[in-house]
């Protein structure tokens, strides 16, 4: 018996239906590439697949016939119903009508990725307007920098210099999400790519919900393809801030930051910091930082 997607993995394995490619499907969730593969492959071992191909072939039918079901799978219908329809429903198109469909569905795909990018690029075009004119303005003080800092690590993180993989939260430059609205970042610098050689200062002080293993940060490139492709090129080393942190303490101190490798433009998204608290637990830890600045030296 086919075991039950979760529903992160439902949603990428709708994704991988509709074409969307995992780089793709990476920056739509706002995680890291090596995410999306690490459940591609549990969705592929969870449905007895071992490629895209294999994948689209068993279910690309039964995935447009649950959407379309009417009284039998509502789209509103608990989680565990869709997917098991998706599973379940029986191929009904002959061979050769079915072999035609999908290479009629191939190029839509085709054609899909290529609107997709050119969307990707747009929209990182928009990000940049928009945050050069909220650093140009400011809004008259009206975004700041909120007093705690309060983070809580959401999403799973690089390998960090220890190994064990951990969870990792990310700022932008100009602004980051706090508390379900915008607020200005600790990141503090002009509106210019960071470069080899450049040096960040870093101030913190902070109290941790839970004990953590180490606490890492560093500088990556969200637009810039690593050797794989990857939405996630780093242009510093993950630097160590702390270890052995214990749960209720107060820690502060400050370091200072190389950039290793020069970010592909001035946007947000090329100039990204990160956090990285591991190794891996099994609740996400939060951080409650009374001083939390990021400066160019």
């Amino acid at each position: 018996m086919k075991e039950e997607l979760t529903t992160r993995e439902h949603e990428i394995f709708n994704m991988l239906l509709d074409g969307t490619a995992p780089k793709e499907i990476a920056y739509s969730l706002n995680i890291s590439y090596q995410t999306v593969l690490f459940h591609q492959k549990k969705i592929y071992r969870k449905l007895e697949v071992h490629s895209i191909n294999e994948l689209l072939i068993n279910y690309s039918t039964a995935h447009a016939e649950s959407d379309n079901a009417g009284s039998s799978v509502q789209e509103n219908s608990p989680i565990e119903a869709r997917t098991a329809a998706m599973i379940t429903a029986p191929e009904k198109i002959p061979n050769e009508a079915f072999e035609n469909s999908l290479k009629k569905k191939i190029n839509m795909l085709a054609g899909k990725k290529e609107f997709l990018q050119k969307s990707a690029v747009l929209s990182a075009v928009i990000l940049f307007i928009m945050f050069g004119f909220l650093h140009e303005f400011n809004l008259k003080g009206k975004i700041i920098v909120p007093n705690p800092i309060v983070i809580t690590f959401t999403d799973d993180g690089p390998l960090g210099s220890d190994g064990p993989r951990g969870w990792q939260y990310i700022i932008d430059r100009d602004l980051f999400f706090y508390h379900g609205e915008w607020r200005k970042s600790p990141y503090r610098q002009k509106r210019e790519k960071v470069i080899e050689g450049d040096i960040f200062d870093i101030s913190y002080a902070f109290i941790s919900d839970a004990d953590i293993g180490f606490l890492e940060a560093g500088f990556f490139d969200s637009l810039a393809g690593g050797n794989e492709g990857y939405y996630w090129t780093l242009l510093s080393g993950n630097q160590k801030l702390l270890k052995d942190i214990k749960a209720g303490v107060k820690y502060r101190a400050s370091i200072s930051l190389a950039i290793t490798k020069t970010a592909t433009c001035e946007a947000d998204i090329a100039n990204r910091f990160f956090l990285v608290a591991g190794p891996k637990t099994e609740n996400n830890p939060t951080l409650t930082f009374s001083q939390f600045d990021i400066t160019k030296h």
